[in-house]
């Protein structure tokens, strides 16, 4: 299981109508959710919904999940391995480097969510 990471530069559809620049902290949380996103799909896990607060969607890519939920203060994701449950994790918005606020947790990680977890937020400072 690789546990670094090639932080990617973002750009959402919507940054174009911006009149101001993004700024660093939002880049920065974007490289680490997109990054988040890509490293549990390479372990099996399918991103299944993303969730603003009022609205959950399915979306049909990450991009459209990475707009989905960086609108707002706070937001979801969810992801399942096929034949297991699935699970969630709580994004803070504003938070920088510590964007991922927690992660749900299942005993004995049958289907590994946890040990997946442990690896990539072991390696996330790196974003900085």
């Amino acid at each position: 299981m690789p546990s670094t990471y090639e932080p990617k530069p973002i750009v959402f559809e919507s940054d174009a109508k911006r009149d101001q620049p993004i700024l660093g902290r939002v880049k920065l949380e974007r490289r680490i959710v997109l990054s988040m996103i890509e490293h549990l799909v390479e372990q099996g896990f399918v991103l299944v919904e993303a969730s603003d607060g009022e609205e959950r969607i399915k979306p049909k890519d990450n991009m459209e999940a990475m707009e989905h939920v960086f609108g707002v203060d706070e937001s979801h994701l969810y992801f399942q391995k096929p034949g297991f449950k699935s699970h969630w994790i709580f994004l803070v918005h504003g938070n920088g480097v510590d964007i991922i606020s927690d992660y749900s947790f299942t005993n004995g990680d049958p289907d590994g969510w946890c040990k997946v977890m442990d690896v990539f937020n072991k390696d996330v400072e790196r974003f900085e």
